[in-house]
């Protein structure tokens, strides 16, 4: 929590960075135990009293994720959201060959499980 306002008028694209770094639950650099790259997750980083001056953009952040452990299926990033910063984390959504390999192969099994039962 940041008391007060933060000023934000000399930044510019990428200016700010926010170091991320995963921490086990006893808090040493390591994989996190309820990390899901594959799940949205949120976290609230700056919590400012008074808000800013100036008028931050999501790209006056970047996020340095070198020092996070765990494998990303997705990325970081940082949104405004009224007087603080917060931490996103956004999962890739699977591409549509993924989801036709998937379906298709719920079809083949479908269809060997069909065929078993008229053998049967």
């Amino acid at each position: 929590a940041v008391g007060g306002t933060v000023d934000v008028t000399a930044l510019t694209n990428g200016a700010f960075v926010f170091n991320l770094q995963s921490l086990t639950s006893s808090d040493t650099p390591g994989a996190l135990a309820s990390f899901n790259p594959n799940v949205n997750h949120m976290w609230q980083g700056v919590v400012t009293s008074e808000g800013f001056v100036g008028t931050p953009t999501s790209s006056d952040f970047t996020v340095n994720t070198s020092q996070f452990s765990e494998p990303l299926n997705g990325s970081f990033s940082i949104l405004i959201d009224g007087t603080n910063l917060d931490l996103v984390y956004t999962a890739a959504a699977p591409e549509p060959s993924t989801w036709a390999l998937l379906l298709g192969g719920a079809g083949l099994l479908g269809l060997t499980l069909r065929a078993r039962r008229r053998l049967a």
